[in-house]
């Protein structure tokens, strides 16, 4: 028995990302910030090849665990996640201020409760 598969390598790029090659046209993707050849696994669509969202991208392989804190991540796994509640553990990123307190999604969580 045969082999119908072609032996042929359409192309063979080297993966800037990871130490890998590219060996099929489809796998391949150009960065459009640092115009890198790259694989489809290591392109992360408008953000770029995985380096440089490492580089430009502040915390890009941070855990929600890491940011939030332990104690706080477990409580706020427990809860009911509402996008519109300025109070929920997940929503309050810096210190809340008075302005922040009389803006319109204190209307709309009102009208929810």
């Amino acid at each position: 028995m045969t082999s119908t598969k072609n032996t042929n390598l359409e192309c063979k790029v080297k993966c800037m990302v990871c130490p890998g090659w590219c060996y099929s046209k489809v796998n391949v993707r150009t960065c459009h910030w640092c115009d890198c050849t790259v694989h489809k696994k290591c392109h992360r669509d408008s953000l770029g090849c995985i380096k440089c969202c490492e580089s430009n991208i502040p915390g890009y392989y941070t855990d929600n665990c890491e940011i939030i804190g332990k104690t706080n991540y477990i409580k706020a796994a427990s809860l009911k996640f509402n996008p519109y509640d300025t109070a929920h553990i997940i929503n309050s990123i810096g210190n809340s201020t008075e302005q922040d307190e009389n803006n319109e999604f204190s209307a709309v969580m009102a009208t929810l409760r």
